[in-house]
């Protein structure tokens, strides 16, 4: 069972989590390839935002490219999502008591 103090800091840390997850939820990062001709771009929750095409890569013997360099940048943008959802999270965690239960938080 928890202690007063331990409840404040769950509560306090729940706060913090709410925040990261709101702030997740509007940070963007994005993928380019062919050099900027294709852009994709998430949010933190890895959600895809938006995708922007050159009209010259629309052309039909483009097909291929533009598959592919939808696809590298897609998941490039992805991996960038995913590194800041994780950097954002062990900067929370430092800032949590040792033994804590995050996941307590979590399914409330």
């Amino acid at each position: 069972m928890l202690n007063m103090r331990q409840m404040k800091e769950a509560m306090a840390l729940r706060k913090k989590l709410k925040k990261m997850q709101k702030e997740l939820k509007k940070a963007r990062v994005e993928g380019t390839e062919e050099n900027g001709k294709i852009r994709v771009v998430v949010d933190g929750e890895q959600n895809l935002v938006a995708v922007e095409i050159a009209e010259e890569l629309l052309a039909p013997e483009h097909r291929r490219r533009l598959q592919q360099g939808l696809l590298k940048a897609t998941n490039a943008a992805l991996k960038q999502s995913k590194e800041l959802a994780q950097q954002r999270i062990q900067e929370l965690m430092g800032a949590m008591p040792e033994g804590f239960d995050v996941g307590s938080l979590l399914s409330r």
